[in-house]
């Protein structure tokens, strides 16, 4: 079984998460998302909109995702130390490094490939759940 892993917030489904999930099912044939838990969401008042429960059972429903997971930690790193993704997969706003804010992507990137993995990036359109809550 090839692992697949996505992480993020996921605060209101759209088409871009959509598309994102659809190009990462096709590095393998099991898809888990990782779902940011509430305390480390930090995308202003009011965020997250809908509970980590409430967005892990949004995404789950859409038939393309094999798993769901609530991350209790601020990055994805734990995660990807449990799952052993073959691919840990991100959006293509994240293909250059640098301008990850956080500055997690490399420890991210580091951990998928002690475990032999590959960080991979999408190049679908993207769309951002804060511009269409705000």
């Amino acid at each position: 079984m090839i692992k697949v892993l996505c992480h993020g917030v996921f605060d209101v489904i759209h088409a871009g998460h959509l598309a994102y999930f659809k190009a990462a099912k096709k590095y393998g044939d099991h898809l888990t998302v990782s779902i940011t838990a509430d305390k480390y969401v930090n995308k202003g008042p009011g965020r997250p909109y809908f509970s980590a429960g409430q967005r892990a059972e949004m995404v789950k429903a859409l038939g393309i995702v094999d798993d769901v997971v609530i991350s209790d930690h601020p990055t994805a790193v734990e995660v990807i130390e449990q799952v052993k993704p073959a691919f840990y997969v991100k959006g293509p706003d994240y293909k250059d490094l640098t301008k990850d804010v956080t500055g997690e992507i490399y420890n991210e990137k580091a951990m998928v490939e002690k475990h032999g993995g590959t960080l991979v990036f999408t190049d679908h359109d993207t769309y951002s759940s804060s511009t269409l809550i705000n």
